[in-house]
């Protein structure tokens, strides 16, 4: 999960090496959308995929869950067993 800390003195320094074509453009479409400096834009692009990164692990962990055979049968066992609950009250 993505934790940020803004404490003072947190951040680092980095270099980074970019097309110029794409720094241009993440300065042109950063600025639309209210970032006023290079830092801002990069750091919003880094978190964003950051984020991204995380979600696509997430889904692909529950992805390889739902096919064990192990948590399939669990999953009708409890589905079996809260079919009753489920159903509670609704005819009447």
């Amino acid at each position: 999960m993505v934790q940020r800390n803004n404490a003072k003195g947190q951040s680092l320094r980095a270099t980074v090496t970019l097309p110029a074509w794409l720094d241009r453009l993440a300065l042109k479409l950063g600025r639309l959308q209210g970032f006023r400096t290079r830092t801002q834009v990069l750091h919003e692009a880094l978190l964003r995929y950051v984020k991204e990164a995380e979600r696509e692990l997430f889904d692909a962990a529950m992805d390889e869950m739902a096919r064990d055979p192990d948590i399939q049968e669990d999953t009708k066992i409890i589905a079996r067993e809260f079919a009753a609950t489920e159903s509670d009250g609704l005819g009447e």
